[in-house]
């Protein structure tokens, strides 16, 4: 029978399962020229995820060229950000 595990255990495993998978993140087609596109007309571009920092930095670490035209990234655990999901916080 196959092994159980703890709910602890679980995520602990889920997340180097996960994070296995960062480097494999492809772009979107077309996603950076628009981004590029929006940036070269002046658009103000952001990014808010409920992702925490330490995770979102692991996920984007191979898409500094996504990154660089933003001018604000907002994590989930952000001290300005009172209110998780489903309140517009992140966002404000």
């Amino acid at each position: 029978p196959p092994e159980k595990l703890s709910p602890e255990q679980y995520l602990k495993e889920y997340d180097v399962v996960i994070e296995s998978l960062y480097d494999t993140l492809e772009y979107m087609p077309a996603a950076i020229d628009l981004v590029e596109r929006l940036s070269a007309l002046g658009v103000r571009l952001a990014i808010a995820t409920s992702t925490p920092r330490a995770a979102f930095e692991k996920k984007m670490a191979q898409h500094q060229r996504l990154l660089a035209p933003m001018d604000a990234i907002v994590t989930g655990d952000d001290p300005a950000v009172k209110h998780g999901k489903p309140a517009p916080d992140i966002f404000l």
